[in-house]
């Protein structure tokens, strides 16, 4: 699994928030600029985008979010 990849799994369970992995939109000789960074979408309301920037708060500040353990919806 590419370091991309990898992260963005990571996010999606660690903070609840998804992301896509860049590399999955190169080819094969140029995935590797694509190793550190992550895509997001932002054609969610505007709710979503809040809920996101908040779950990202405490995941920075060490809380784990624990994805979608209670069934809601990822940011």
């Amino acid at each position: 699994m590419s370091r991309d990849w990898a992260f963005c799994r990571y996010l999606t369970l660690e903070a609840g928030v998804a992301a896509i992995p860049p590399s999955a939109f190169y080819k094969e000789e140029h995935k590797k600029l694509a190793e550190n960074h992550a895509r997001f979408a932002f054609c969610k309301a505007d709710e979503s985008i809040i809920e996101a920037k908040a779950r990202f708060g405490r995941w920075r500040e060490g809380g784990k979010e624990g994805g979608n353990g209670g069934g809601g919806e990822r940011a």
